[in-house]
């Protein structure tokens, strides 16, 4: 069979996309009768054909492959639109709850949330959102790249190909639907979020080696404070085109977009999926995200790779154009 259908995600997913650890990982079947198959890989002359095929022999298994193939790829793709939007619908309903969890555990990121710099800040980032001039959606691709670039190389490893794809897929449908007008409240949660990692020191830099852009982002600290004067009055500079707040601002918007989507590229995504099929609450027996994050060097004075390219550079007068 070309094609398999995956209890977890409720999709019909094709072979050639099916790695062998997936196939028990995300619950593939058959389409047609819901027994389980297994990952073949044929090898010809000149290519390798990868197809399912049952995992047990028994009658009938002929005519479950002819009716799966009947199956047109218009109605596949109309089952998997609709099971896409109910998998989002339930992510979104517990979204909020889910970035309580990296809280709940970082007691600094916590009381960096009460700040009434971080609460204006993040009413300022969440207009934003809806006007696409934060984590814009041409943007949410390239940054998801580098996210993916810069995961810890082990649990990268250990990710089988669905798995990243799907958390990917995931990432990328949630920042869409914050952009919608009615997901206000999820979207003020989710850049008071990202704001509060930064006013926590979540990207403390080597004191050895610093460069300007990372006393940029240290000096955010003083300005995302529980002093609302103090916001305001760096918000005016910004407005006034002044220096550094303009370019802090260009620094901030870049941070805390890597920052959301890391976060939710780090949701125990398919825990969260199989506590839903089984009828439990989404979080479930869950305590914490998982723990799959930008390697140490992402924001490293030293790094001339992965987020630098987001960020402006020591000789760039211009700043980083795509936030603006």
């Amino acid at each position: 069979m070309k094609v398999g259908y995956s209890l977890l995600l409720g999709e019909y997913v094709p072979a050639d996309q099916v790695r062998y650890g997936d196939v028990a990982g995300f619950q593939i079947v058959c389409p047609c009768c819901k027994d389980p198959v297994i990952k073949v890989e044929r090898p010809t002359q000149t290519e390798v054909t990868e197809f399912l095929s049952h995992y047990a022999a028994k009658p009938g298994t002929g005519e479950c492959e002819l009716r799966v193939a009947s199956i047109t790829a218009e109605a596949r793709a109309q089952t998997n639109r609709e099971s896409r939007g109910q998998t989002l619908k339930m992510f979104m309903s517990v979204l909020r709850d889910a970035l309580q969890l990296r809280v709940r555990n970082a007691p600094e990121i916590e009381h960096a949330s009460r700040y009434a710099g971080v609460g204006l800040v993040a009413e300022l980032m969440a207009h934003c959102m809806v006007r696409d001039e934060w984590l814009m959606a041409q943007e949410v691709d390239r940054l998801l790249d580098i996210v993916v670039r810069s995961i810890d190389t082990d649990r990268a490893i250990a990710e089988t190909g669905m798995a990243m794809s799907f958390r990917r897929r995931l990432a990328k449908d949630i920042v869409g639907h914050l952009r919608a007008p009615h997901a206000g409240k999820s979207r003020l949660s989710a850049a008071r979020y990202a704001l509060s990692n930064i006013a926590a020191g979540g990207y403390a830099v080597n004191p050895d080696r610093v460069v300007t852009t990372d006393k940029l982002v240290a000096g955010l600290r003083k300005v995302l404070t529980d002093d609302p004067d103090v916001t305001m009055g760096w918000l005016k500079d910004v407005t006034e085109d002044r220096e550094p707040a303009l370019r802090q601002y260009e620094i901030l918007m870049a941070t805390t977009g890597m920052e959301l989507l890391s976060t939710l590229m780090r949701l125990p995504a398919l825990a969260m999926l199989a506590n839903h099929r089984a009828g439990r609450h989404p979080l479930h027996g869950i305590d914490d995200l998982d723990y799959f994050h930008p390697s140490s060097e992402v924001l490293g004075s030293t790094l001339e790779g992965p987020v630098r390219v987001v960020l402006p550079g020591e000789d760039d007068e211009s700043g980083p154009t795509p936030w603006r």
